[in-house]
């Protein structure tokens, strides 16, 4: 204050000996001067010429920083942690928290990363889960694994198929006399009433063929069903009058089968039953078939399970005899 006092009478001073030597009235420049000095003198205020002013004097840095005065019109933002200057003011992308479930850290005046919470992922703009709609429908539990993707965690006898969790029986594909287990996303089994077997399409009296049964049965691979073995061996001819006029099971459009019925039947992978027998068949043409049996003809064809079953192609039609299984399909 002293030395301000003293420079003040100075320009005072010198001010009053210009006027009294008869010097020209610079008293305008004289009072900017003295107005420039006090002004400088205070902090954040610079003389633009005419005036003293403050840049900072309405913190145009907003209330996370502190303004320093650069000059009459330019000044920098001091920002709070977090918080970064855009070039005018201090700001802060997260706030408002743009990232919903979870946290934001800001990285830059514009830019941040959201840290987010379990099940919940950054699309590098909000956290994401998209098990929030519940995909997998109301028999599962949604496990998000990414942005867009997630794991369906079926319910018993649910399963899923990428997208929700789905059961085959929940339309009952089976009869009224069976119940249905699922296997799968499109597979089931029908498990029918005591006394009753699955042929395939729905629950029957006849079993399915086994090893164990001769009775009328279902290949339930090819869903042909056989008859019983015929009681007696017969000729060609008249295992082809026996099939034409069998009645059994409830069923009477039996007829002797093609030789590509008989080859469907052995070559079912658990279908051992009856193979030691040779069957005769209702096709015309001559060919060996390996696969543990051989076919031989002689006006139609017969099944033998080996070689020395059979004596080539040269076969007594008329008065040999062979097993007869009828089918029908």
């Amino acid at each position: 204050m002293k030395n301000f006092a003293i420079s003040t009478m100075s320009l005072f001073v010198i001010s009053l000996i210009l006027v009294s030597c008869g010097g020209t009235d610079d008293s305008e420049n004289i009072a900017n001067a003295f107005a420039k000095e006090e002004c400088e003198r205070e902090e954040n205020t610079f003389w633009n010429g005419s005036e003293c002013f403050n840049p900072c004097k309405y913190n145009p840095c907003g209330s996370h920083g502190i303004c320093k005065a650069t000059g009459a019109e330019t000044y920098e933002c001091i920002c709070e942690d977090n918080y970064f200057s855009n070039g005018s003011r201090c700001q802060n992308p997260c706030d408002p928290n743009p990232c919903g479930h979870g946290s934001c850290k800001s990285t830059s005046a514009e830019n941040y990363k959201c840290i987010c919470d379990d099940n919940y992922f950054s699309n590098d703009t909000k956290c994401i889960n998209p098990c929030e709609d519940n995909p997998c429908g109301s028999y599962s539990t949604c496990k998000s694994t990414g942005v867009e993707t997630y794991n369906c965690i079926c319910e018993d006898n649910y399963f899923s198929n990428g997208t929700e969790c789905v059961n085959p029986c929940d339309n009952n594909p089976c009869d009224s006399k069976s119940d249905c287990i699922p296997k799968g996303v499109d597979t089931y089994e029908c498990e029918c009433e005591n006394g009753l077997f699955w042929n395939g399409k729905d629950c029957d009296s006849t079993p399915p063929c086994d090893e164990r049964n001769q009775t009328p049965c279902w290949d339930t691979t090819t869903f042909y069903m056989w008859s019983s073995r015929s009681p007696q061996n017969l000729t060609w001819n008249s295992a082809n009058s026996y099939c034409n006029n069998l009645t059994e099971g409830g069923y009477s459009d039996w007829k002797l089968p093609t030789l590509a019925y008989i080859e469907s039947f052995y070559n079912t992978t658990n279908l051992n039953i009856d193979k030691k027998s040779v069957w005769w068949s209702s096709d015309k043409e001559c060919k060996s078939v390996e696969k543990h049996f051989a076919l031989f003809f002689n006006s139609s064809w017969r099944v033998c399970n080996s070689y020395s079953d059979c004596s080539g192609c040269v076969y007594n039609y008329d008065d040999s005899t062979n097993s007869v299984r009828c089918v029908r399909w």
